[in-house]
């Protein structure tokens, strides 16, 4: 184990959202075949630990199995954003997010799409959200 890794453990404490927030981004992007697509609205709550959960609608046309990958996607994306960035030792692991609505596009959205979508906007939270320091 490096030095940086025993000092991380060591620390004890992680950012946890002092108040709510909502945050919606819209990610598109143009690539040689169709544009990639996706828009996520995720409100973040206060909470002792990490969770995400689904209150949106997706469109009927998607599978079980479709919906279960995009909301995997979409709960990878939020929780790899709220790891130690930007010179910052903590996690911000103390968040619920809830996904309050979706945008789909039968040609340009994945589970891609979905992940950098919500990646992006916990990135914009971790940036804009009120923090305090507190144990883990």
């Amino acid at each position: 184990m490096n030095e940086w890794t025993r000092w991380r453990e060591q620390l004890n404490r992680r950012l946890g959202l002092k108040t709510p927030q909502t945050i919606r981004y819209d990610f598109r992007r143009q690539t040689c075949g169709p544009t990639s697509f996706a828009s996520v609205e995720l409100a973040f709550e206060p909470s002792a630990s990490f969770r995400f959960v689904r209150q949106c609608n997706w469109p009927s046309h998607l599978s079980a199995d479709e919906t279960r990958d995009v909301e995997a996607a979409m709960a990878a994306g939020i929780h790899d954003a709220l790891l130690p960035s930007n010179g910052s030792p903590y996690d911000a692991m103390g968040v619920s997010a809830t996904c309050v609505g979706v945008e789909w596009d039968n040609v340009g959205s994945s589970q891609m799409a979905f992940y950098i979508a919500a990646w992006h906007a916990t990135r914009r939270l971790r940036e804009t959200g009120e923090w305090d320091l507190v144990p883990v």
